[in-house]
């Protein structure tokens, strides 16, 4: 987010399997969030595309194990969070919408996750913002339930 935000509180215990893959995540989504936007878009495109419907608790999960395991993550590293939360949630087979947006009055940037069209996890309104990139898993574009 380009504005000033809290850190995120850390999910409360994990495994050394599911930090080490929090981990991973995070260091693939910090490289790949230096990309050039349309790069980014293309491999999020891949990563979302026949990942499975989750349930939004899963999806905060493996949000809460990503901001456990990045203080950048956990602050205003929107671009890396999302990325990696994406990445995780892929791992366990989930497809979830990534999206980037913009609002002009006040100015901010912002990297979100959503499923079904509601943002998980986000503690502010992003009602506001213009999505900008959007890559969508089979299952939310089809309208079908993905097994």
């Amino acid at each position: 987010m380009s504005s000033p935000v809290l850190p995120e509180p850390a999910a409360e215990s994990a495994s050394r399997g599911a930090l080490l893959r929090s981990r991973a995540c995070v260091g693939l989504a910090l490289v790949v969030s230096q990309l050039k936007p349309h790069r980014i878009k293309q491999l999020m495109s891949l990563v979302v595309r026949n990942g499975g419907r989750p349930a939004v608790e899963d999806v905060e999960h493996h949000r809460g194990l990503v901001v456990s395991v990045s203080t950048l993550c956990a602050g205003e590293g929107c671009l890396p969070r999302s990325i990696a939360t994406a990445l995780l949630a892929r791992w366990h087979g989930y497809g979830v919408t990534w999206c980037t947006g913009v609002q002009d009055r006040p100015f901010a940037a912002h990297a979100w996750v959503e499923i079904d069209g509601r943002p998980v996890g986000e503690s502010a309104d992003l009602g506001g913002f213009r999505k900008m990139l959007v890559c969508t898993p089979e299952y939310a574009s089809s309208g079908g339930e993905k097994n």
